[in-house]
């Protein structure tokens, strides 16, 4: 009967270092996010000051630096990061760029 309280113990203790070891993945993988946000929008300390917080908090949107469109991001970043591949001000964007070279003519 002892072995198995040991057991059960030792299980125990692995299943709570799994979760804190968890846990801890879910807070960086959220600081992460939050500073790819932030750097996506162009919300850095560097460039331009952060906008201070909106009334309502539950609200997930952004505004681009560029259009100033709001775009929602509660499902993760994939919509952002499609706004910044196709919005027409952005300077970094390719499409941008394709629309301004100019062709030469063949011989």
């Amino acid at each position: 009967m002892v072995k198995f309280f040991n057991k059960l113990i030792k299980i125990y203790f692995s299943l709570m270092m799994v979760l804190v070891l968890w846990r801890h993945q879910l807070i960086i993988l959220m600081m992460t996010r939050y500073i790819f946000l932030k750097a996506c929008i162009g919300m850095s300390a560097s460039t331009q000051p952060s906008s201070p917080p909106s009334e309502n908090a539950t609200e997930m949107k952004a505004k681009c630096k560029y259009c100033g469109s709001l775009i929602q991001y509660w499902n993760r970043t994939s919509s952002m990061g499609g706004h910044l591949r196709t919005c027409k001000k952005n300077p970094n964007n390719d499409l941008n760029k394709r629309r301004k070279t100019t062709t030469t003519p063949t011989r």
